[in-house]
């Protein structure tokens, strides 16, 4: 029986590494993450006209669920460049302005751009980064959550918030 012998040093299970954090974020905006399609490939399925309709009583429309995912990324990018947490400049559930299709592709085109600015920024940091807390005063806020932790929270931010928009957009 012939043995692999691994020269690395084993890692434990909870460590993923700077690029290996980036690449998951990647993947569940855009790649092939592991539970389905990406965020970018159910959005770009859903019609400009079903977007802006509420067919769940009671539920956020697909244009204000990508409002949220937009004003939430732009907060972890504040976040991870040394500002306060908080809410959203945008709020939490941003209302849209419009309900038409160029206001739905802006929509859409601000998701990438503020998605592709945190990849740009993640992208950047060093691994010691990562384990440190998460913008301006993180402790004396109420807790020390890590710049991996944040990214990791949006990562499933991500994942939830596309399963909503895939129902939402057989309606």
């Amino acid at each position: 029986m012939n043995n692999v012998i691994n020269k690395q040093p084993p890692q434990p299970l909870n460590v993923m590494t700077p690029e290996q954090i980036t690449n998951e974020l990647k993947k569940a905006y855009q790649g092939e993450p592991w539970h389905g399609d990406s965020l970018l490939s159910i959005i770009a399925r859903c019609s400009a006209h079903k977007v802006f309709s509420h067919p769940v009583p009671g539920a956020h429309s697909v244009a204000e669920i990508v409002l949220h995912l937009t004003a939430w990324t732009r907060e972890i990018i504040s976040r991870l460049s040394g500002h306060a947490a908080g809410e959203p400049a945008m709020g939490d559930w941003p209302v849209a302005q419009e309900q038409t299709e160029s206001y739905w592709n802006g929509l859409v085109q601000d998701l990438k751009n503020s998605n592709e600015e945190l990849l740009r920024i993640t992208g950047r940091m060093q691994a010691e980064e990562w384990l440190q807390p998460a913008g301006v005063h993180a402790a004396e806020a109420g807790g020390e959550i890590t710049c991996f932790a944040l990214v990791n929270g949006l990562i499933q931010h991500h994942a939830y918030h596309a399963g909503q928009i895939s129902l939402l957009c057989k309606y």
